[in-house]
């Protein structure tokens, strides 16, 4: 592993982001009781001074105040960052940028995404302005260049969205949690605009009896795609598990880890929240599975698992019935 320098470099919010309005048009179609002839008011193409000189002239008080504010949000949340070229990755920080994520970017799930040949990365993460959650997306070819965007559409809820490596049959796949207990699947045309789900998973375990969710992107395997997840019990006590979707139709669980892929040990159990392991993303390394996670968010550490065990030791799944 590379070693850590102990230092960090602060991100800066670039005022210079070009807004284009028919973009802008598309994607808050579908934001209720938004009224879309306010950005009439802006030319085809505009930063967010032009709208800081609007907003200090008055110009959008004859829309209603619900307007006005999703207005701010939607630029506010939508925005580049450039962190130091010159320093080494450990040291990029990206600090909130925005009100909406005034106190906090939580748990960032990064996956590295192939279209036509080239890879971007791109993370989904939750923003919190101290009330409420917006999920959001992260996106960056060279990790020092970022692009922090909005999504958009009733699916839109709730945290921990996980985007799949690739599309699947010609359209984006997501992970959701919908509702914060069941594992959700949705499909779009749009990376930015999610509006159906479906459940694929529900607690049935007396070890996940509380919640379940994602704990990452999943892994495209032989097998089938490798979902490891998390799972709350008893006591809040938070477990990680695993789950191998169909390659074609994820919404399909082939099988299942019907037990704990990792769960606090007395090592692990103390910290700012106790009694969690907890991850956002993992990868496949000359076929062994290298799991980060979170020890009671007090500190992070690494497990490593060969991949025919994980599979070897799963079942054909069963589930209760899903509605």
């Amino acid at each position: 592993m590379d070693e850590e320098t102990g230092f960090t470099s602060c991100s800066e919010k670039s005022l210079n982001k070009v807004y284009r309005k028919k973009n802008i048009l598309k994607n808050t179609i579908v934001l209720k009781d938004f009224d879309q002839s306010i950005i009439n008011e802006f030319e085809e193409s505009f930063t967010f001074n032009d709208y800081l000189e609007k907003e200090k002239s008055n110009v959008f008080l004859t829309f209603d105040k619900k307007t006005q504010e999703q207005l701010f949000q939607i630029l506010d949340t939508n925005y580049h960052v450039v962190t130091d070229k010159d320093a080494p990755i450990c040291e990029r920080v990206i600090f909130p940028n925005a009100v909406g994520e005034s106190m906090g970017m939580e748990d960032v799930r990064f996956v590295a995404f192939t279209k036509k040949g080239k890879t971007e990365y791109i993370g989904t993460y939750t923003a919190y302005n101290g009330h409420k959650i917006s999920p959001q997306l992260i996106l960056t070819k060279d990790f020092i260049h970022f692009k922090a965007r909005s999504m958009y559409g009733t699916a839109v809820s709730d945290k921990g969205m996980a985007l799949f490596p690739e599309r699947i049959n010609g359209r984006y796949a997501m992970i959701g949690r919908q509702g914060g207990e069941n594992i959700t699947i949705m499909y779009s045309d749009d990376l930015f605009i999610w509006d159906d789900y479906k459940i694929i998973m529900k607690p049935q375990d007396t070890w996940g009896y509380v919640q379940l969710g994602n704990s990452g992107s999943p892994l495209k395997t032989k097998h089938g795609w490798l979902l490891i997840t998390h799972a709350v019990g008893p006591m809040r006590k938070y477990v990680l598990g695993a789950v191998l979707l169909d390659l074609e139709d994820p919404s399909i669980i082939i099988k299942k880890l019907n037990k704990p892929l990792l769960s606090p040990n007395e090592e692990e159990r103390e910290g700012y929240v106790p009694n969690v392991v907890y991850s956002c993303g993992s990868m496949v390394h000359e076929g062994n599975l290298i799991l980060p996670y979170a020890m009671s968010d007090s500190a992070s550490t690494f497990a490593s698992i060969n991949m025919e065990e994980i599979i070897a030791e799963m079942e054909v799944y069963k589930a209760k019935q899903v509605v």
